[in-house]
């Protein structure tokens, strides 16, 4: 099956992706031989001084598919964001300045701050619910509070909010908490969703294909064609499976 990407730091020189369109162009060929077909490029987006807005964005992906095109790789792109959890978020979204992991603005990726979870962390997502919004959280695994309380994910997927777990954690790469956590989650949270988070081909690399043969080994085929199926219904803008 072909696979669906919605968390990539694939555009040159906008983040702490790569950081040029030769290193871009080799992770996409990386992405391609992983089994991805589709990908959401999502870099940082209001994060220290990575601040990417939407019409930013939207040029350098139609370029950069151009860019793939000249370059014979099979990968169809869309634009997004990586959107960092800030008190001012709903500023940002009346302005007009974020991009969603779809095109009609339902799923909003975001991080939370690498060290804590803000006190306003739930209200914010509520009223981004109240707005037709579904936000996903990206790899809540990696994050040191989820991992020492993950009890705490149940409350915010109350709120409506999904779960992107990362495949390099899965596999291992971010360490045993990480790993741990997202085995968890990936096994038993209905709408869990499975991404790269690739940044580049040598330290952060895509590793979906991996990461799906692992998972069919441990709770089978039809689990991994369901997450794969949540990647895809995201990206078009529509309700998730009940069970997926």
């Amino acid at each position: 099956m072909g696979l669906i990407d919605i968390h990539t730091h694939l555009l040159p020189a906008m983040d702490d992706g790569p950081q040029n369109r030769d290193l871009a162009l080799r992770l996409a060929e990386m992405m391609v031989a992983q089994g991805v077909t589709h990908a959401v490029l999502t870099p940082h987006h209001l994060l220290a001084d990575y601040v990417n807005p939407k019409w930013a964005v939207q040029e350098r992906v139609v370029a950069f598919q151009s860019a793939l095109q000249l370059a014979g790789i099979p990968l169809t792109v869309f634009p997004g964001q990586e959107v960092h959890m800030t008190g001012d978020l709903l500023n940002h979204l009346a302005a007009d300045d974020l991009l969603f992991l779809d095109g009609v603005g339902t799923y909003l990726l975001l991080e939370l701050p690498a060290t804590h979870v803000p006190l306003y962390t739930e209200d914010l997502l509520f009223q981004l619910t109240l707005r037709g919004i579904i936000p996903v959280l990206a790899h809540p695994e990696r994050h040191p509070v989820l991992q020492r309380e993950p009890d705490r994910l149940e409350g915010l997927m109350r709120l409506g909010c999904l779960l992107q777990v990362t495949a390099g954690s899965y596999l291992g790469m971010f360490g045993r908490a990480a790993q741990k956590l997202a085995t968890r989650l990936l096994a038993s949270v209905p709408g869990v969703l499975l991404a790269s988070d690739a940044h580049n081909h040598l330290r952060r690399p895509c590793v979906m294909a991996q990461a799906f043969q692992q998972l069919a080994s441990e709770v089978g085929l039809d689990r991994c064609r369901k997450i794969n199926d949540n990647a895809v219904a995201v990206v078009n803008g529509e309700s998730l499976l009940t069970g997926g």
